[in-house]
């Protein structure tokens, strides 16, 4: 049999936390382990050494309270989590188990305690937030997306590069190309055919600023034969962000063609070098 001396050498020497610690908390005795996780000497004894002297103050509070109950409840508690605060400001997870035993001046507490990469409640709530905040940027995504590929104009979704990431099956009819040809092409592009009596970089600009831009009447189109309105809008992400452009135009050539018939009827004509709306 193994002598006292012999015995407590072996515990202080143990590959994890041991403590005995008084009903007041204060550390009677702890081995080498559980020292160098308090910033301690081995053996220290001193009354004013409290083992929650050494914790964060939320633990402090899971001390004074969850463990002081289950004790008194039952006598022992089984992986408490815990934070140390080490001495340069680090918080240290560990856990730790108790038991209460009878020591010769009456009742003590047995700590074991284990350092191990704990995860608290709140931190594994930070990735599941992001994964949430993620999800739903995804499904705005989605939603607009759907939006943009059934709308029964003529559209074109931009991302904030104004870069084209979507476009709708009224603008391929309308235009006789394929979304492919406009998808991942910059829509403020130099070498896209657009009315030049607007100024577009302007207009963009003002857009992605959160401003709704819209024509204030007919523009005849530089791509096929084709009066329209148009309208930009800016579109925003699941968290408010301004996440591109909506372009859009409206066909109004049958107005506009109605409109001429009718200056014709009235003897009306246009002037040299002025659109006929």
């Amino acid at each position: 049999m193994q002598s006292p001396s012999v015995l407590l050498d072996l515990l202080s020497q143990a590959p994890g936390g041991l403590g005995l610690v008084d009903p007041h908390g204060r550390l009677l005795w702890l081995n080498d382990y559980l020292a160098d996780l308090l910033d301690l000497h081995a053996g220290d004894q001193a009354e004013d050494r409290r083992l929650v002297d050494h914790l964060t103050p939320a633990s402090r509070i899971m001390v004074q309270t969850r463990l002081r109950q289950e004790l008194a409840m039952g006598g022992r508690l089984e992986e408490l989590a815990l934070d140390v605060l080490a001495s340069n400001g680090d918080r240290i997870p560990v856990m730790v188990s108790a038991a209460q035993t009878l020591g010769t001046e009456g009742p003590l507490i047995q700590l074991c305690v284990s350092r191990a990469p704990v995860r608290r409640a709140y931190e594994a709530a930070a990735p599941l937030a992001e994964k949430r905040a993620e999800a739903e940027r995804r499904s705005a995504r989605d939603v607009i997306s759907a939006f943009v590929r059934h709308c029964p104009v003529p559209l074109i979704m931009t991302d904030a590069d104004l870069v084209a990431t979507g476009v709708s099956q009224a603008w391929e009819k309308t235009y006789g190309r394929p979304a492919q040809d406009m998808v991942g092409q910059r829509v403020d592009s130099p070498a896209r055919a657009r009315p030049a009596q607007i100024d577009w970089p302007k207009v963009y600009a003002r857009a992605l600023a959160g401003e709704a831009m819209s024509s204030e009447g007919p523009v005849r189109s530089a791509l096929v034969d084709m009066w329209f309105e148009w309208a930009v809008i800016p579109w925003r992400d699941a968290e408010g962000a301004i996440g591109g452009l909506l372009l859009m135009n409206f066909d109004v050539s049958a107005l506009v063609r109605a409109r001429r018939r009718r200056r014709r009827r009235r003897g009306q004509v246009a002037l040299p070098g002025q659109s006929e709306p």
